[in-house]
């Protein structure tokens, strides 16, 4: 169930045999539904406090955490979907000092590459949280920006918008627009829908 305000979030158990151990976001990414498993690293992993993995018949809390589908427009005819975890990202957070370019991502959880882009997000509250960093931020004040984000400190400021909603879309504008699914760079693409799955995979803590 989503966690509601005030609400503990989880459940108490005994962790089941047959626990999928799981490296990444990526990797959570691709558990089957029906799985349950244990993180050891990641965006998602961090953004839960990095807790130890947990082993087989030890007491622990099963937390269920929400999914990304992303729907990825190749061209006019073809296109592609796959599930996220953590993050979807249209650009790149570090400036450049010869072309300005917005940065935009999708957080699940947060926190992307240690940087905690978006405070008030959580993987389990049924909504996703979309941070645009503005092409007009000078290049030292997107640095300054970045370091402040290890803190979550980076907002408000006027130049950064973040948004909670269900869906996201994004056109690809230019061709040095990247885009980055759980960290992976995604080869072609024209457009991309974000769509939270509550409730998608349960991991234990």
């Amino acid at each position: 169930m989503t966690i509601r305000k005030g609400e503990e979030w989880g459940i108490q158990l005994v962790a089941p045999d047959g626990l999928v151990l799981l490296r990444d976001d990526k990797q959570l990414a691709q558990m089957e539904q029906t799985a349950i498993g244990s993180l050891s690293g990641g965006d998602i992993h961090n953004a839960l406090g990095a807790p130890v993995p947990v082993q087989p018949g030890v007491m622990c809390t099963q937390l269920e955490i929400d999914a990304m589908y992303v729907e990825i427009q190749t061209s006019a005819t073809d296109e592609y979907s796959l599930f996220a975890s953590s993050s979807v990202e249209v650009g790149q957070l570090r400036p450049s000092l010869f072309r300005k370019s917005q940065y935009a991502c999708v957080t699940n959880g947060g926190l992307i590459q240690g940087r905690n882009l978006a405070p008030r997000a959580h993987p389990n509250d049924g909504v996703l949280d979309s941070v645009i960093f503005s092409k007009e931020m000078a290049f030292r004040e997107r640095l300054l920006a970045m370091r402040k984000a290890m803190t979550g400190t980076h907002v408000p400021h006027p130049l950064i918008h973040i948004s909670r909603a269900e869906s996201f879309s994004f056109m690809r504008i230019s061709r040095n627009d990247l885009l980055f699914v759980d960290g992976e760079k995604m080869p072609l693409w024209q457009s991309v829908r974000v769509t939270v799955q509550p409730d998608y995979w349960k991991i234990v803590v």
